[in-house]
């Protein structure tokens, strides 16, 4: 079985910033943040599986889990390298993806 899309927003152009929420918010979370610096920067914010508009899937749901929801979204949309800003479970997420792939993140 395929696994649901993951809801996200891009706004903006330049630099890459991906804004990871923590557990039980949504991509509206980063809004009040996101606004001002989408004029400037390319702004990634997206829900994560089962909060918001993204559907819960799979059996286990770690940060690995995440992390990789992440890179498989950041292949869907060709970018290549990113500036990580995340709070709590997504700041987990944030550290995660950094170890795991050095070269996609500034």
């Amino acid at each position: 079985m395929d696994k649901p899309a993951i809801n996200y927003l891009v706004e903006g152009e330049g630099e890459t910033i991906v804004f990871i929420h923590g557990l039980s918010d949504n991509l509206n979370y980063w809004e009040v943040l996101a606004n001002p610096l989408k004029n400037k920067y390319k702004i990634l914010r997206f829900d994560l599986r089962g909060h918001g508009d993204s559907k819960l899937w799979g059996d286990e749901i770690t940060v690995d889990s995440y992390t990789e929801d992440l890179n498989c979204l950041l292949d869907e949309l060709n970018i290549d390298n990113v500036n990580l800003v995340g709070l709590s479970l997504g700041g987990a997420i944030a550290l995660n993806f950094a170890i795991k792939y050095p070269s996609k993140v500034s």
